[in-house]
């Protein structure tokens, strides 16, 4: 299947992404019962509810705000986004205190719920209209496939290394889920480069 180079960008940039994510978030809760200080099922479960109320709400009230975004300023706030759930993730590789771990899932939430609308946003725009089911079918289908495969390494890295080291690794591939949409978009280049 043909695929335009927005389409490409958009679903390696999700492939990279989501497998960053579920390296980590898969077993996330067994670090912060177990590792933490006020770790428990309780803390654990918090910080997961805190995650999906943040990005919830973010996910209602952003698209508001970025609506009348050109496409080129939407590309560089999914940037962002990716940047700021990175560097959350690095973070959460110091944090030995299950409440500010919280804080820092709250943090994940907002920037997921600025990213994911307006990464459906982007990707819904360069949708090649005779392919809409095969494309959104690639979109979902690989990122569905790389976070079953994170889960899987994930829990064995986690075994191997260690959760600090798992959370570095996971922060470095969050900016490396950047590449796609800065290098393969040269109308982009020249603003960010």
């Amino acid at each position: 299947m043909k695929l335009n180079i927005f389409i490409k960008s958009l679903v390696l940039n999700d492939c990279i992404f989501w497998f960053s994510n579920y390296l980590f978030l898969s077993i996330a809760s067994i670090h912060i019962s177990k590792n933490m200080d006020n770790g428990s099922t309780l803390t654990a479960g918090v910080s997961f509810g805190t995650y999906f109320l943040f990005r919830g709400i973010t996910d209602l009230v952003s698209p508001h705000l970025h609506k009348k975004l050109s496409t080129k300023n939407k590309v560089i706030t999914l940037i962002l986004c990716v940047c700021a759930v990175s560097a959350a993730f690095f973070l959460l590789s110091f944090v030995n205190n299950a409440y500010l771990a919280i804080v820092l899932f709250a943090a994940i939430g907002i920037s997921l719920g600025i990213y994911n609308p307006i990464k459906y946003a982007v990707f819904s725009l360069h949708l090649d209209k005779s392919k809409e089911e095969k494309e959104w079918g690639l979109m979902d289908g690989v990122g569905l496939i790389s976070i079953a495969l994170a889960s899987y390494l994930g829990s064995y890295l986690a075994e191997k290394i260690g959760f600090v080291y798992l959370l570095r690794i996971s922060s470095l591939g969050f900016l490396l889920s950047t590449l796609p949409l800065l290098l393969r978009i040269p109308s982009l280049r020249k603003y960010i480069f």
